[in-house]
């Protein structure tokens, strides 16, 4: 089961302000956090440029947030 409206607006404040403060405005073109949610995973991607290429960026996952419903636990 997918994540409620509630439980995506809570996610959303949470995680993405801890993206947000994660990589400071000044180097937000060189690295960043974002996140992405994918059924009862919300994962962390860190972007940042390709080291043979500068003009394009990559994402590389970095760390997975799993949810056990049954268990009500992350």
């Amino acid at each position: 089961m997918a994540f409620t409206e509630i439980e995506i607006y809570k996610i959303n404040n949470f995680v993405g302000v801890l993206c947000n403060k994660r990589a400071p405005e000044s180097i937000r073109d060189k690295l960043r956090y974002e996140y992405k949610i994918e059924g009862q995973d919300v994962i962390l991607y860190e972007i940042r440029p390709r080291w043979d290429k500068p003009d394009e960026q990559t994402g590389m996952p970095c760390a997975k947030l799993k949810f056990v419903r049954s268990q009500n636990v992350w």
